[in-house]
């Protein structure tokens, strides 16, 4: 498509879009309600450093104002907007 742009080209990893990733990116959200809960009790233990909350569901409340506040308004950053949907995305809760 462009030849004038491209020396060389890798592919990997051919997968078959309707069936291979949907699971996958489905079973996030299982995979973090499973192991959010040992990030509260690790941060909570951590409070003294991080301030996230000095319970796991001080913790809990915390992560999720701050998701709620980024909602509103998003933080502007050097690689753009962080609104809530993607601090949700990154952390997977």
């Amino acid at each position: 498509m462009y030849p004038q742009r491209t020396d060389r080209a890798v592919l990997d990893s051919v997968n078959e879009p309707s069936g291979v990733w949907r699971n996958t990116f489905r079973n996030f959200a299982v995979g973090t309600a499973e192991r959010f809960p040992d990030f509260e009790s690790w941060a909570a233990a951590q409070d003294a450093t991080y301030h996230l909350g000095a319970t796991p569901d001080g913790v809990r409340a915390t992560y999720l104002k701050l998701a709620s506040l980024l909602d509103a308004t998003p933080l502007s950053t050097k690689t753009g907007p962080l609104s809530g949907n993607t601090f949700r995305e990154q952390t997977r809760e």
